[in-house]
C-alpha cells in the first residue's frame, strides 16, 4: 500500500494520459497582406495567456510557458498588438516602426473589443487564418 501511495503524486503530476495544451499555428492578414511586425495573444477564460510573434509572412506559433508549447485547451479571445520597439531596436540604420500601424484595425487590439475567438483542443494541432476586416 505504501508503494501505491508514493506513486500517486507522480501520476497526478503527469495527468491522466495527456496535457491540457494544444498546438496553435496560424497566419494573420489584412486586406490580403501579412500583418507584421506584431504579436498575437490568446486569452483563455482562466489561466495564462499564450502569445506568438508575427514573422514577415504574418505567421505565428503560440507559446505559453516554453517556446512552441501552444495554448491551454478551451475557448480563447484573440487579439493582436503592434510591435513597439525597445531602445536597442531604433536608431540610425534600423527599421522605422509605427506604434499605430494602418495594417492592424483598432478593434483587434484588445481582448475586450476583439470579435475573434478560437477553441483549442488538448493534444491537437490547429492551424488558423485570420483575415482582419475594418
Amino acid at each position: 500500500m505504501g508503494r501505491v501511495l508514493a506513486i500517486l503524486p507522480v501520476l497526478a503530476a503527469l495527468g491522466c494520459g495527456g496535457s491540457n495544451m494544444g498546438q496553435v499555428r496560424g497566419t494573420v492578414t489584412y486586406k490580403g497582406k501579412p500583418v507584421t511586425p506584431g504579436i498575437v495573444q490568446f486569452y483563455p477564460d482562466s489561466g495564462p495567456m499564450a502569445f506568438g510573434g508575427l514573422n514577415a509572412h504574418g505567421q505565428f506559433t503560440l507559446t505559453t510557458k516554453t517556446p512552441g508549447d501552444g495554448a491551454l485547451a478551451g475557448r480563447h479571445r484573440v487579439c493582436f498588438l503592434p510591435f513597439i520597439p525597445g531602445a536597442g531596436d531604433t536608431g540610425p540604420g534600423k527599421p522605422q516602426f509605427d506604434d499605430n500601424p494602418k495594417n492592424l484595425p483598432q478593434k483587434y487590439r484588445s481582448r475586450e473589443s476583439t470579435p475573434l475567438t478560437v477553441d483549442v483542443v488538448a493534444g491537437s494541432t490547429i492551424e488558423v487564418t485570420f483575415e482582419l476586416e475594418d
